[in-house]
Protein backbone atom coordinates (compact mmCIF):
# COMPACT_ATOMS: atom_id res chain seq x y z
CA UNK A 1 0.00 0.00 0.00
CA UNK A 2 1.08 3.46 -0.58
CA UNK A 3 1.71 6.16 2.05
CA UNK A 4 -1.61 7.66 2.26
CA UNK A 5 -3.29 4.11 2.34
CA UNK A 6 -1.49 2.76 5.17
CA UNK A 7 -2.58 6.55 6.78
CA UNK A 8 -6.06 6.07 5.62
CA UNK A 9 -6.33 2.25 7.43
CA UNK A 10 -5.03 3.61 10.79
CA UNK A 11 -7.15 6.26 10.17
CA UNK A 12 -10.19 3.63 10.50
CA UNK A 13 -8.66 2.45 13.38
CA UNK A 14 -9.65 5.79 15.04
CA UNK A 15 -12.80 6.23 14.02
CA UNK A 16 -14.56 3.25 13.79
CA UNK A 17 -12.76 1.00 16.42
CA UNK A 18 -12.02 3.69 19.45
CA UNK A 19 -14.36 6.34 18.24
CA UNK A 20 -16.94 3.94 16.82
CA UNK A 21 -16.61 1.18 19.68
CA UNK A 22 -16.93 -1.48 16.11
CA UNK A 23 -14.31 -4.16 17.77
CA UNK A 24 -15.40 -6.27 14.92
CA UNK A 25 -13.37 -3.99 12.39
CA UNK A 26 -10.17 -5.31 14.33
CA UNK A 27 -9.64 -8.36 12.51
CA UNK A 28 -10.62 -6.35 9.27
CA UNK A 29 -7.47 -3.64 9.97
CA UNK A 30 -5.28 -5.68 12.01
CA UNK A 31 -3.14 -9.20 11.46
CA UNK A 32 -3.86 -12.16 13.36
CA UNK A 33 0.24 -11.66 14.49
CA UNK A 34 -0.32 -8.06 15.27
CA UNK A 35 1.59 -7.12 18.40
CA UNK A 36 1.04 -3.72 20.60
CA UNK A 37 4.21 -2.58 22.60
CA UNK A 38 4.51 0.53 25.30
CA UNK A 39 6.60 1.60 28.31
CA UNK A 40 3.72 1.57 30.19
CA UNK A 41 2.91 -2.50 29.60
CA UNK A 42 4.29 -5.39 28.29
CA UNK A 43 3.70 -6.62 24.70
CA UNK A 44 0.15 -7.79 24.36
CA UNK A 45 -0.66 -9.95 21.14
CA UNK A 46 -4.18 -9.18 19.34
CA UNK A 47 -6.62 -11.11 21.49
CA UNK A 48 -4.98 -9.46 24.47
CA UNK A 49 -5.89 -5.64 22.62
CA UNK A 50 -8.75 -6.56 22.15
CA UNK A 51 -9.44 -7.24 25.82
CA UNK A 52 -7.84 -4.42 26.64
CA UNK A 53 -10.09 -2.11 24.46
CA UNK A 54 -13.28 -3.83 25.46
CA UNK A 55 -12.31 -2.35 28.82
CA UNK A 56 -11.69 1.17 27.66
CA UNK A 57 -14.96 1.14 26.19
CA UNK A 58 -17.13 -0.06 28.74
CA UNK A 59 -14.80 2.52 31.52
CA UNK A 60 -14.89 5.51 29.11
CA UNK A 61 -18.46 4.90 26.90
CA UNK A 62 -17.97 8.80 25.64
CA UNK A 63 -14.86 8.45 24.27
CA UNK A 64 -13.79 10.77 21.39
CA UNK A 65 -10.25 10.70 19.87
CA UNK A 66 -9.28 13.45 17.75
CA UNK A 67 -6.11 13.16 15.68
CA UNK A 68 -3.94 16.30 16.17
CA UNK A 69 -0.82 15.46 13.53
CA UNK A 70 -0.48 12.25 11.19
CA UNK A 71 2.25 11.63 8.58
CA UNK A 72 3.09 8.20 6.97
CA UNK A 73 6.97 6.96 6.06
CA UNK A 74 7.53 3.15 4.10
CA UNK A 75 5.24 1.41 6.28
CA UNK A 76 5.04 3.03 9.31
CA UNK A 77 2.19 5.76 10.24
CA UNK A 78 2.87 8.18 12.85
CA UNK A 79 -0.35 10.04 14.82
CA UNK A 80 -0.43 12.45 17.80
CA UNK A 81 -3.77 12.22 19.04
CA UNK A 82 -5.74 13.39 21.97
CA UNK A 83 -8.71 11.57 23.81
CA UNK A 84 -11.40 13.37 25.92
CA UNK A 85 -13.73 11.09 27.89
CA UNK A 86 -15.66 10.66 31.23
CA UNK A 87 -14.62 7.77 34.01
CA UNK A 88 -17.88 6.06 33.75
CA UNK A 89 -16.57 1.99 34.35
CA UNK A 90 -14.03 0.21 36.45
CA UNK A 91 -10.97 -0.48 34.88
CA UNK A 92 -7.60 -0.92 36.21
CA UNK A 93 -6.37 2.95 35.31
CA UNK A 94 -9.62 4.51 36.24
CA UNK A 95 -12.29 4.95 39.00
CA UNK A 96 -15.84 5.92 37.94
CA UNK A 97 -16.72 9.02 39.35
CA UNK A 98 -17.76 11.08 36.68
CA UNK A 99 -14.68 13.11 36.23
CA UNK A 100 -13.83 14.37 32.72
CA UNK A 101 -10.41 13.22 31.09
CA UNK A 102 -8.01 14.36 28.61
CA UNK A 103 -4.83 12.50 27.62
CA UNK A 104 -2.56 12.90 24.75
CA UNK A 105 -0.31 10.13 23.13
CA UNK A 106 1.35 9.20 20.30
CA UNK A 107 1.17 5.94 17.76
CA UNK A 108 3.03 4.49 15.40
CA UNK A 109 1.38 1.61 13.21
CA UNK A 110 3.15 -0.66 11.15
CA UNK A 111 1.70 -1.94 8.18
CA UNK A 112 2.17 -4.99 5.77
CA UNK A 113 0.25 -5.64 3.05
CA UNK A 114 -3.19 -3.95 4.10
CA UNK A 115 -3.44 -4.23 7.75
CA UNK A 116 -1.80 -3.69 10.93
CA UNK A 117 0.82 -5.72 12.16
CA UNK A 118 2.48 -3.61 15.06
CA UNK A 119 1.74 -0.52 17.13
CA UNK A 120 3.76 1.37 19.45
CA UNK A 121 2.12 3.48 21.72
CA UNK A 122 3.47 6.15 24.35
CA UNK A 123 0.49 8.16 26.53
CA UNK A 124 1.13 10.65 28.94
CA UNK A 125 0.53 9.20 31.65
CA UNK A 126 1.89 11.79 34.04
CA UNK A 127 -1.40 13.73 32.34
CA UNK A 128 -3.52 11.88 33.79
CA UNK A 129 -2.14 11.90 37.17
CA UNK A 130 -2.13 15.26 37.40
CA UNK A 131 -6.17 15.43 36.13
CA UNK A 132 -6.68 13.38 39.67
CA UNK A 133 -6.22 9.59 37.77
CA UNK A 134 -5.32 7.14 38.09
CA UNK A 135 -5.50 7.67 42.03
CA UNK A 136 -4.79 4.68 44.49
CA UNK A 137 -7.19 3.62 47.10
CA UNK A 138 -6.07 6.33 49.37
CA UNK A 139 -6.08 9.37 47.18
CA UNK A 140 -2.86 9.41 46.45
CA UNK A 141 -1.89 9.60 42.76
CA UNK A 142 -0.85 6.30 41.29
CA UNK A 143 2.48 4.73 40.83
CA UNK A 144 3.45 4.98 37.21
CA UNK A 145 5.24 2.21 37.16
CA UNK A 146 4.28 -0.54 38.29
CA UNK A 147 1.00 0.60 40.57
CA UNK A 148 -2.41 0.41 39.90
CA UNK A 149 -2.40 2.31 36.31
CA UNK A 150 0.43 -0.59 35.10
CA UNK A 151 -0.64 -3.87 34.02
CA UNK A 152 1.09 -7.20 35.05
CA UNK A 153 0.73 -9.57 31.62
CA UNK A 154 3.77 -12.38 31.85
CA UNK A 155 3.79 -15.86 32.29
CA UNK A 156 0.27 -16.63 31.62
CA UNK A 157 -0.60 -14.12 34.60
CA UNK A 158 -2.92 -10.93 33.41
CA UNK A 159 -3.48 -8.63 37.02
CA UNK A 160 -4.66 -5.29 36.81
CA UNK A 161 -3.71 -5.04 40.95
CA UNK A 162 -0.37 -3.60 42.10
CA UNK A 163 3.01 -5.55 41.67
CA UNK A 164 5.21 -2.52 42.71
CA UNK A 165 7.69 -5.36 43.99
CA UNK A 166 9.09 -4.96 40.46
CA UNK A 167 10.16 -1.35 41.37
CA UNK A 168 11.97 -2.79 44.46
CA UNK A 169 15.82 -2.01 44.11
CA UNK A 170 16.84 -5.46 45.64
CA UNK A 171 13.97 -7.46 43.84
CA UNK A 172 15.50 -6.09 40.69
CA UNK A 173 19.46 -6.88 41.64
CA UNK A 174 17.99 -10.65 42.67
CA UNK A 175 15.74 -10.90 39.38
CA UNK A 176 18.41 -9.86 37.64
CA UNK A 177 21.31 -12.13 39.11
CA UNK A 178 18.25 -14.83 38.02
CA UNK A 179 18.03 -13.94 34.40
CA UNK A 180 22.06 -14.02 34.49
CA UNK A 181 21.98 -17.57 35.34
CA UNK A 182 19.38 -18.23 32.95
CA UNK A 183 20.95 -16.46 30.31
CA UNK A 184 17.64 -14.85 29.32
CA UNK A 185 14.85 -12.83 30.50
CA UNK A 186 11.65 -15.25 30.82
CA UNK A 187 9.39 -12.54 32.12
CA UNK A 188 8.86 -14.49 35.83
CA UNK A 189 8.76 -11.21 37.66
CA UNK A 190 5.76 -12.74 39.63
CA UNK A 191 7.37 -16.06 40.37
CA UNK A 192 10.52 -14.89 41.34
CA UNK A 193 8.34 -12.55 43.79
CA UNK A 194 6.83 -15.22 45.45
CA UNK A 195 10.26 -17.45 45.52
CA UNK A 196 11.82 -14.17 47.12
CA UNK A 197 9.01 -14.06 49.63
CA UNK A 198 9.38 -17.71 50.41
CA UNK A 199 13.18 -17.73 51.07
CA UNK A 200 12.99 -14.74 53.33
CA UNK A 201 10.45 -16.44 55.49
CA UNK A 202 12.40 -19.52 55.75
CA UNK A 203 15.21 -17.78 56.12
CA UNK A 204 13.85 -16.93 59.85
CA UNK A 205 13.43 -20.18 60.45
CA UNK A 206 16.52 -22.73 61.23
CA UNK A 207 17.74 -24.91 58.68
CA UNK A 208 19.00 -25.30 54.72
CA UNK A 209 17.67 -25.27 51.52
CA UNK A 210 17.05 -27.20 48.87
CA UNK A 211 15.79 -27.19 45.24
CA UNK A 212 15.10 -30.22 43.16
CA UNK A 213 14.70 -29.01 39.60
CA UNK A 214 17.28 -26.43 39.08
CA UNK A 215 17.95 -26.30 35.59
CA UNK A 216 20.23 -23.32 34.89
CA UNK A 217 19.58 -21.98 38.74
CA UNK A 218 17.14 -19.12 37.66
CA UNK A 219 15.43 -18.89 40.80
CA UNK A 220 17.88 -20.45 43.46
CA UNK A 221 20.37 -17.54 41.96
CA UNK A 222 18.08 -14.87 42.40
CA UNK A 223 17.19 -16.52 46.12
CA UNK A 224 21.10 -16.04 47.03
CA UNK A 225 21.73 -13.20 45.62
CA UNK A 226 18.75 -11.59 47.64
CA UNK A 227 19.30 -13.27 50.84
CA UNK A 228 23.24 -12.21 50.64
CA UNK A 229 23.75 -16.23 50.90
CA UNK A 230 27.14 -16.31 52.57
CA UNK A 231 25.68 -14.45 55.62
CA UNK A 232 23.13 -17.08 55.98
CA UNK A 233 25.43 -19.44 57.61
CA UNK A 234 23.47 -22.49 56.10
CA UNK A 235 23.88 -24.65 53.28
CA UNK A 236 22.10 -24.85 49.93
CA UNK A 237 21.44 -27.72 48.35
CA UNK A 238 20.72 -28.53 44.19
CA UNK A 239 19.65 -31.57 42.86
CA UNK A 240 18.97 -32.13 39.09
CA UNK A 241 20.21 -34.22 35.84
CA UNK A 242 21.59 -30.85 34.51
CA UNK A 243 20.27 -32.99 31.41
CA UNK A 244 16.71 -32.37 31.18
CA UNK A 245 13.83 -35.11 32.45
CA UNK A 246 14.65 -39.22 33.22
CA UNK A 247 11.87 -41.32 30.65
CA UNK A 248 11.76 -43.70 33.98
CA UNK A 249 10.36 -41.55 36.41
CA UNK A 250 7.47 -40.47 34.30
CA UNK A 251 3.94 -41.73 34.65
CA UNK A 252 2.56 -43.04 31.84
CA UNK A 253 0.00 -40.35 31.70
CA UNK A 254 2.42 -38.16 31.57
CA UNK A 255 4.44 -39.95 28.45
CA UNK A 256 1.50 -39.71 27.19
CA UNK A 257 1.33 -36.36 27.14
CA UNK A 258 4.02 -35.72 25.16
CA UNK A 259 6.38 -34.66 27.70
CA UNK A 260 10.00 -36.56 26.41
CA UNK A 261 8.99 -34.59 23.09
CA UNK A 262 8.81 -31.57 24.84
CA UNK A 263 11.99 -32.45 27.11
CA UNK A 264 13.83 -33.14 23.25
CA UNK A 265 12.55 -30.21 22.11
CA UNK A 266 13.75 -28.08 25.34
CA UNK A 267 17.25 -29.70 25.48
CA UNK A 268 17.82 -28.87 21.17
CA UNK A 269 16.42 -25.05 22.21
CA UNK A 270 19.00 -24.87 25.18
CA UNK A 271 16.03 -23.79 27.39
CA UNK A 272 17.06 -27.24 29.72
CA UNK A 273 20.57 -27.12 30.32
CA UNK A 274 22.71 -30.20 28.75
CA UNK A 275 25.62 -30.42 31.36
CA UNK A 276 26.55 -29.40 34.74
CA UNK A 277 29.63 -27.49 34.72
CA UNK A 278 27.99 -24.17 33.34
CA UNK A 279 25.34 -24.38 36.46
CA UNK A 280 28.84 -24.86 38.78
CA UNK A 281 30.48 -21.96 37.24
CA UNK A 282 27.00 -19.69 37.59
CA UNK A 283 27.49 -20.98 41.92
CA UNK A 284 31.02 -20.31 42.18
CA UNK A 285 30.49 -17.05 43.66
CA UNK A 286 28.94 -18.16 46.75
CA UNK A 287 29.81 -20.61 49.66
CA UNK A 288 27.74 -23.31 51.17
CA UNK A 289 26.06 -24.39 47.78
CA UNK A 290 26.28 -27.87 46.93
CA UNK A 291 25.62 -29.23 43.76
CA UNK A 292 24.18 -32.93 43.53
CA UNK A 293 23.56 -34.00 39.76
CA UNK A 294 21.09 -37.70 38.99
CA UNK A 295 17.82 -38.17 39.24
CA UNK A 296 15.43 -38.00 42.03
CA UNK A 297 14.94 -39.86 43.84
CA UNK A 298 18.24 -41.76 43.68
CA UNK A 299 19.84 -38.81 45.15
CA UNK A 300 18.04 -37.78 47.47
CA UNK A 301 20.26 -39.55 50.20
CA UNK A 302 22.97 -37.48 49.48
CA UNK A 303 21.47 -34.15 51.04
CA UNK A 304 22.67 -34.43 54.81
CA UNK A 305 20.90 -31.69 56.19
CA UNK A 306 19.46 -32.56 59.62
CA UNK A 307 16.66 -29.54 59.19
CA UNK A 308 15.28 -28.01 56.06
CA UNK A 309 13.47 -24.52 56.17
CA UNK A 310 12.83 -24.43 52.48
CA UNK A 311 12.10 -26.86 49.95
CA UNK A 312 12.00 -25.77 46.10
CA UNK A 313 10.23 -28.64 43.50
CA UNK A 314 10.36 -27.61 39.77
CA UNK A 315 10.73 -31.37 38.35
CA UNK A 316 8.51 -31.09 35.85
CA UNK A 317 6.88 -34.33 36.18
CA UNK A 318 5.37 -35.80 39.45
CA UNK A 319 6.65 -39.17 40.62
CA UNK A 320 10.04 -37.57 41.91
CA UNK A 321 8.68 -34.31 43.18
CA UNK A 322 6.26 -36.84 45.33
CA UNK A 323 9.32 -38.61 46.50
CA UNK A 324 11.18 -35.61 47.43
CA UNK A 325 8.24 -34.44 49.52
CA UNK A 326 8.22 -37.55 51.14
CA UNK A 327 11.90 -37.96 51.86
CA UNK A 328 12.32 -34.28 53.47
CA UNK A 329 8.90 -33.36 54.75
CA UNK A 330 9.92 -35.32 58.36
CA UNK A 331 13.23 -32.75 58.03
CA UNK A 332 11.21 -29.82 57.51
CA UNK A 333 11.30 -27.66 60.29
CA UNK A 334 7.82 -26.12 61.72
CA UNK A 335 6.78 -23.07 59.46
CA UNK A 336 9.07 -24.25 56.70
CA UNK A 337 8.02 -24.18 53.23
CA UNK A 338 7.48 -25.96 50.54
CA UNK A 339 7.15 -23.92 47.00
CA UNK A 340 5.94 -25.99 43.93
CA UNK A 341 6.88 -24.28 40.82
CA UNK A 342 4.41 -26.27 38.65
CA UNK A 343 1.42 -27.12 40.55
CA UNK A 344 -1.03 -25.28 38.97
CA UNK A 345 0.56 -24.39 35.88
CA UNK A 346 -1.23 -25.22 33.01
CA UNK A 347 -0.19 -28.49 31.35
CA UNK A 348 1.07 -29.92 34.43
CA UNK A 349 -2.25 -31.21 35.90
CA UNK A 350 -0.78 -34.69 36.56
CA UNK A 351 1.87 -32.62 39.35
CA UNK A 352 -1.24 -30.99 40.73
CA UNK A 353 -3.12 -34.32 41.36
CA UNK A 354 0.02 -36.08 42.83
CA UNK A 355 1.06 -33.31 45.01
CA UNK A 356 -2.77 -32.81 46.44
CA UNK A 357 -2.72 -36.45 47.41
CA UNK A 358 0.61 -36.33 49.30
CA UNK A 359 -1.01 -33.02 51.14
CA UNK A 360 -4.03 -34.88 51.94
CA UNK A 361 -2.86 -37.54 53.49
CA UNK A 362 -1.19 -35.14 55.81
CA UNK A 363 -3.98 -33.71 56.67
CA UNK A 364 -3.41 -30.33 54.42
CA UNK A 365 -3.77 -28.69 51.42
CA UNK A 366 -1.79 -26.76 49.09
CA UNK A 367 -2.56 -23.09 48.16
CA UNK A 368 -3.07 -22.59 44.38
CA UNK A 369 -1.66 -19.54 43.18
CA UNK A 370 -2.28 -17.51 39.88
CA UNK A 371 1.94 -17.85 39.34
CA UNK A 372 0.85 -21.32 38.49
CA UNK A 373 2.88 -22.07 41.57
CA UNK A 374 1.49 -23.78 44.67
CA UNK A 375 2.14 -22.95 48.23
CA UNK A 376 2.76 -25.70 52.02
CA UNK A 377 3.65 -24.21 55.00
CA UNK A 378 4.49 -27.54 57.54
CA UNK A 379 2.44 -26.69 61.01
CA UNK A 380 3.66 -25.77 63.64
CA UNK A 381 1.76 -28.81 65.47
CA UNK A 382 1.20 -32.09 63.67
CA UNK A 383 -2.14 -32.91 62.55
CA UNK A 384 -1.54 -36.64 62.31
Amino acid sequence: MSAEGNKSLVRRYYSEVLNGHDLAVLDELFAPEFTARSSSYPAVDLDQYKKALIGSCSAFPDLRVSIEDQFAVDDKVVTRWKARATRQGRPAAATADGKAVTVTAIHIHRVAGSRIVELWEEINLLNLVEQGGPRSRTGEPASTRHGENHVYDQDGLRSIHNHEFMDDPLFQRAYRRGVAAAGEDYRWHWRVHVGLWAASCARRLEGDFVECGVNRGCLSSAVMEYLNWDSTARTFYLLDTFSGLDEQYLTEQEKKAGLMEENEELLQSGFYVSGVETVKANFSQWKNVRIIQGPVPETLGQVDAKRIAYLHLDMNCSPPEVAAAEFFWPRLVPGAIILLDDYAYRGYRSQKIAMDEFARKLGLNVLSLPTGQGLMIKPAVSLG
